[in-house]
């Protein structure tokens, strides 16, 4: 007998491979497919499109402008999106949708006529904090189209709650996974191969910040805590590793770029830096590091943090990390100040100090088995279940 699989389809309104768009790929990689059908919708290609197809998981494309507030309010923008709510629909009917899973409010939207014309249970991941006025947007259509809401950390859930109403009894948590065939712990000799091919130096001690420019990433609190450590030691280089890949829907986020370039050379620092933009080969950078730094002013998860961790780097985070809430307690995790350089230099020394091949060899024992992809993707189908059966 034939048991009919629950078609989940997963709204994204990015192309880009960022935190969030890895968290519904491995999602969509690791759902039980006797199970369930995952389908993938964009609005144009791009390299998270590109990633799917090579793992076999379905993806449409129906074109829709995704851009800055302001722009989404010009009337040929406003003509666009609406043919494409109408397609979306039509998607919907066509393909026997059972779930809807979307993670920002834009999306919401557009789903609206659907959501009124085949009363589609939505699930909606939180992955970012909040503004006040986003937040009571948001609480409006959560009420009258979402079936469960799912955060990536408490803090996140929390800071959501503390700005709605009525949203308590939908709302839950789930911990983003490691990729432990990609991030693992490598020997010493493995190390020095990887920096040779990246032409790093063997004899000193790097320190990176791996993530994407955003205003609220730390970047400058990086800078001006290795500027310190700089005053100290000559042993040390430092690397930040990310693009600009959110500049076409917020524009602040290219100037801040050039800001942060700005002052590495305001600060004399050129030559102590490695600058990558975005790049692909993330497993093999974090490897070749000392300490992974994630100075975030806040930051809603961090999934840097524990790729790092699982690799068996020091990390140093802002007490702010949401990922901390899986990390705190763990060997080889040191806790900063965000927004304070001070506090990082000094618990980047520490890191540096942290005897590594102790913590090499107890790092990711029993933190992979509690917090992976797998577990994850679990999570979801239960909810799926749940939510499909009202």
């Amino acid at each position: 007998m034939n048991v009919k699989k629950i078609k989940i389809l997963y709204f994204n309104l990015f192309t880009w491979l960022g935190g969030g768009e890895y968290s519904i790929y491995y999602l969509a990689k690791n759902i039980d497919r006797s199970r369930f059908d995952p389908i993938l919708l964009f609005n144009k290609n791009g390299p998270f499109v590109d990633k799917a197809k090579e793992n076999g998981i379905e993806s449409v494309i129906i074109p829709f402008v995704v851009t800055h507030p302001l722009a989404l309010l010009k009337p040929g923008n406003i003509i666009e999106n609406i043919k494409a709510s109408g397609k979306i629909t039509r998607l919907l009917k066509q393909r026997e949708v059972d779930v809807v899973q979307c993670s920002d409010v834009f999306s919401l939207l557009l789903l609206i006529p659907a959501l009124i014309r085949f009363r589609l249970p939505v699930v909606y991941s939180v992955i970012v904090f909040y503004s006040t006025v986003r937040c009571w947007f948001f609480n409006i259509l959560a009420l009258l189209f979402v079936d469960r809401i799912v955060a990536n950390s408490d803090s996140v859930k929390n800071h959501l709650l503390n700005k709605t109403v009525g949203l308590d009894e939908i709302s839950e948590v789930a911990y983003n996974g490691v990729d432990t065939s990609l991030f693992f712990i490598r020997s010493r000799e493995e190390k020095n191969k990887i920096r040779t091919k990246l032409t790093l130096p063997l004899q000193k001690k790097i320190i990176g910040l791996v993530g994407r420019y955003e205003v609220w990433k730390g970047h400058l609190t990086f800078l001006d805590a290795a500027k310190r450590l700089l005053q100290k030691r000559d042993d040390l280089v430092f690397m930040i590793v990310g693009g600009a890949i959110t500049s076409e829907v917020a524009p602040e986020v290219e100037r801040f770029k050039s800001r942060v370039l700005r002052r590495i050379d305001d600060l004399n620092l050129r030559s102590f830096f490695v600058l990558y933009d975005h790049r692909d080969d993330i497993p093999e950078i974090m490897a070749a590091l000392d300490v992974c730094v994630c100075p975030s002013d806040y930051e809603p998860y961090g999934l840097v943090v524990l790729e790092a961790y699982e690799s068996g780097i020091p990390v140093v985070a802002s007490r702010t990390v949401g990922a901390l809430e899986v990390l705190r307690d763990n060997r080889g995790v040191f806790i900063a100040e965000p927004m304070d350089p001070d506090s990082f230099a000094y618990a980047i020394s520490m890191a540096l100090d942290f005897n590594e091949s102790v913590f090499a060899s107890a790092a990711g024992q029993t933190f992979s088995e509690k917090v992976n992809w797998k577990t994850y993707a679990q999570s979801f189908e239960d909810l799926y279940e749940k939510v499909e059966r009202k």
